[in-house]
């Protein structure tokens, strides 16, 4: 019931609480502000809902690579229009805050550019080879690795999905989790990269359609037996 819940949850809050505690008061004694992750969730914001993002990949292909050079002069536009509105380099906050308004008024008047921008970050999150341009080639051999595991990895959860029909509702935490990321990293800036905290849960998924398998499928009870 919910007090069983509640019991279960609360280690993992406060031991949270505990874990990111001495972040913050290290953010508030630099800063002088509560900020209880990042400051740079802006530039992330911004990296991906900006109008050089959407034409020079997002309209062209979710396997395009933004080239060094267009990313480094974008940057430094970027430094030339904060320096003039007097935002100083080192003051992280500030910076942020500017970014995100930035993104944020991006996405607002270019509604048609996040649509297709989900969608490409989207790809680019479940990818299975990391993208790179003509002069930093993937290994056909790493390709290759990548590919098996993978296939194999992804190909064994839907596997469990198709054949554990109580697979949604006892690993419901591990799916929201993955519905939570994958949302987030639809709007932010996105690779495989950023893939990397699921892919202990994917293995959780993948194995649990081996797991009563191996065991003789315990979960069914024998015929006359008690539940």
């Amino acid at each position: 019931g919910m007090r069983a819940a509640l019991r279960r949850a609360v280690p993992s809050v406060l031991g949270a609480a505990a874990i990111i505690a001495p972040w913050i008061v290290r953010n508030a004694l630099v800063f002088g502000e509560f900020i209880p992750m990042t400051t740079h969730g802006g530039y992330t914001l911004l990296l991906a809902n900006n109008e050089v993002f959407d034409e020079e990949v997002v309209s062209r292909s979710w396997r395009q690579v933004w080239s060094g050079e267009s990313l480094s002069a974008w940057q430094n536009e970027l430094e030339r229009r904060m320096a003039a509105e007097g935002i100083a380099p080192d003051d992280e906050p500030e910076r942020d805050r500017w970014m995100s308004r930035t993104a944020r008024t991006f996405i607002v008047e270019r509604p048609d550019a996040l649509a297709r921008g989900c969608v490409v970050r989207l790809l680019r999150f479940w990818n299975v080879v990391p993208l790179t341009d003509a002069g930093q080639p993937v290994s056909s051999t790493a390709r290759l690795i990548l590919l098996t595991f993978y296939g194999g990895l992804f190909g064994s959860v839907l596997l469990a999905v198709a054949t554990r029909s109580d697979l949604f509702v006892r690993m419901l935490p591990i799916w929201c989790a993955i519905l939570c990321l994958s949302a987030v990293h639809a709007v932010y800036w996105s690779n495989m990269r950023m893939r990397t905290p699921l892919e202990p849960l994917l293995a959780v998924l993948a194995s649990s359609c081996l797991g009563d398998r191996a065991r003789g499928n315990p979960t069914e009870a024998a015929p006359g037996s008690k539940p």
